[in-house]
């Protein structure tokens, strides 16, 4: 099986129910007037996509979903799992992380939002997201840094136009384009584009949900072996999210230059060498960037890294393609 490949994508079928994982009961006829499952999805979702009927007073803007919190409880699609479901249902070890309790999430949050930004929006998450998020961040990777709600739009703009790093917490050496997780203050890379799950829900549901995917299995379960690691995997917003679950995603991508993108990226590295060594105004153009639209057939790349025990492997990254 190919490491990037969708299983079921062009069959319909679910990869959710070839994964073991528990089912929610299938929509039962209730009394008169209650809705099913499917039928709850289908009109919050409903609601959510559509606010232009709403008289002005209720007026919703088209540009903000509402909170993924509100979501929880309706299936990702019909005869498949809440988010909630799949947030209690995450095991930390099957994703080469530490175990933790929701009990000691909650104090973890409290012990370091303050010196770890990244965790402050998780403080009013529900208790199952908490503890997805304090996992991954007790673990190697640098997912929760850099493509979670902690990258909002102005910090995924600096990062692709000047290396900004969002988990760079020194501000000058942000500025200056220094990584903010690699020793020896080298420079921080980005490509021609930046993004995130930027509400922090939807981003464990979206992390909880991959990682019981066949083909994350398949590569956080492949034998280790020193000096390589898995192949990545593509999955669709769609199939970790939900329906619209474009909505809680951002990108931003370089502008190219006279319609060439190797011009920009070739500007883009003589701006940030400038600025790194100039305290004077630069002759350099400024790189500029611009809103690149996500949809739910996007991809959400996993990527994996040695464990710490290097007997095994974990989630390196997960970050939205466009």
């Amino acid at each position: 099986m190919g490491m990037d490949r969708i299983d079921g994508a062009d069959t319909g079928e679910t990869a959710e129910g070839r994964a073991g994982v528990e089912h929610p009961p299938a929509d039962l006829p209730g009394s008169e007037g209650s809705l099913s499952r499917a039928e709850s999805r289908k009109n919050a979702l409903a609601a959510n996509e559509s606010p232009a009927s709403a008289g002005p007073e209720t007026a919703v803007d088209v540009h903000e979903p509402e909170p993924y919190a509100k979501r929880l409880d309706i299936p990702i699609a019909d005869d498949q799992p809440t988010p909630r479901e799949i947030l209690r249902g995450f095991r930390p070890a099957e994703a080469g992380l530490p175990e933790v309790s929701e009990g000691r999430a909650a104090e973890y949050i409290a012990e370091n939002a303050d010196r770890r930004p990244w965790l402050a929006q998780a403080k009013d998450c529900d208790p199952a997201a908490i503890r997805v998020l304090v996992a991954m961040d007790m673990g190697q990777g640098h997912a929760l840094e850099r493509h979670e709600g902690h990258a909002d739009d102005e910090r995924l703009q600096r990062r692709v136009t000047g290396f900004q790093d969002p988990a760079q917490l020194d501000d000058a050496k942000r500025v200056a384009g220094i990584d903010g997780l690699k020793p020896g203050n080298k420079p921080h890379r980005c490509a021609d584009t930046a993004t995130a799950i930027q509400d922090p829900e939807a981003f464990a549901t979206a992390f909880a949900r991959g990682v019981r995917h066949p083909s994350v299995r398949e590569a956080l379960e492949t034998p280790f072996v020193a000096g390589k690691v898995p192949q990545g995997v593509a999955l669709t917003v769609e199939d970790l999210l939900g329906l619209g679950g474009h909505r809680y995603c951002s990108a931003y991508a370089l502008e190219p230059v006279d319609g060439s993108l190797d011009e920009a990226l070739r500007r883009r590295a003589d701006w940030v060498t400038a600025k790194r060594t100039s305290n004077q105004d630069l002759d350099v153009p400024e790189p500029m960037c611009i809103p690149v639209e996500i949809r739910d057939d996007a991809k959400i790349k996993f990527y994996f890294r040695p464990n710490r025990d290097m007997n095994g492997y974990e989630i390196s990254t997960m970050y939205v393609e466009p």
